[in-house]
């Protein structure tokens, strides 16, 4: 049983792992970020929560209001110095906004449903 066990826990690792770095499409971020809240981390203190609304209006918990949309497999959003950019699946749960460089411009850390602020 142990044995199994251990399998198992190998196996979701491995699955895990096969997406890390995976750049999602269009579609894909969209399911993402549509009508969730999603907090966003730049650099090792800077934080906030932004909130996607499928009509493509978009708010930040600092009262901040935006639109958003995808474009070319990529995430658009007004409110953000690099207005486009690929969405990366870190495989730990957390998503990369990168840079063109391929660089991550912030991370996003949590994904919650509907507004959260």
């Amino acid at each position: 049983m142990k044995k199994v066990a251990v399998g198992f826990a190998l196996l979701f690792l491995l699955a895990q792992a096969s997406h890390a770095g995976k750049v999602l499409s269009g579609d894909e971020i969209r399911a993402l970020v549509a009508n969730k809240t999603i907090t966003v981390v730049l650099g090792s203190s800077n934080q906030w929560r932004q909130y996607f609304a499928a009509d493509g209006s978009s708010n930040r918990d600092n009262g901040e209001n935006s639109t958003w949309y995808i474009e070319h497999d990529k995430h658009c959003n007004t409110a953000a110095k690099l207005l486009c950019a690929a969405i990366q699946d870190n495989g730990d749960g957390s998503y990369a906004r990168l840079k063109p460089n391929g660089d991550p411009a912030v991370t996003w850390t949590k994904i919650v449903d509907g507004k959260d602020f």
